[in-house]
């Protein structure tokens, strides 16, 4: 009751961000729960080779590599992520927690109050590549960088082909 009176679907995605959990609903409508889904099969995908339709995102408007925090008592402390030497120094917002009690308890919650890496949306519609399940794991070599990204599917456009629904990307 204390999550509104909203629609099923608004519901449940409040209750996966309180409970910091996913979703995914299976045969018969049952809702299963976890802190993740998906698997991590260890599949790689190299652009050129097995991968080579591809369109790249990349979203650094949430980017920063400074924040600083304020806890109970009036703790402040200034977290710098390791980041900071390869991006910049990038401030955040300040933030308040009063839950937290000391300084070690409010530098583990200012690092997970910040994100520090781009954030990159890959798409691809390679066969083997819609075949993979939403939440499953996978690795990504782009161009020539060589260095692997364990990438997550986190979501599906599907269409009607001869009046079958298949994954068209992923």
């Amino acid at each position: 009751e204390n999550f509104g009176n909203d629609s099923v679907l608004k519901l449940i995605t409040k209750i996966c961000e309180v409970y910091n959990v996913e979703y995914v609903i299976m045969p018969n409508n049952v809702i299963h729960f976890a802190r993740e889904v998906g698997r991590d099969n260890d599949f790689q995908y190299r652009y050129g080779h097995n991968i080579t339709d591809i369109k790249r995102v990349e979203d650094t408007t949430e980017l920063y590599t400074v924040i600083k925090g304020t806890g109970k008592n009036g703790i402040e402390i200034e977290y710098t992520s390791p980041n900071a030497s390869y991006f910049g120094h990038l401030e955040a917002e300040p933030v308040v927690n009063e839950e937290m009690e000391t300084e070690e308890q409010l530098l583990e919650w200012l690092k997970t109050q910040i994100v520090d890496v781009p954030k990159l949306s890959i798409e691809s519609s390679i066969p083997e590549l819609t075949s993979r399940a939403t939440g499953e794991y996978v690795w990504v070599i782009y161009k020539d960088s060589e260095i692997p990204i364990r990438t997550r599917i986190t979501s599906q456009t599907k269409k009607i082909v001869n009046g079958e629904l298949i994954t068209s990307s992923v």
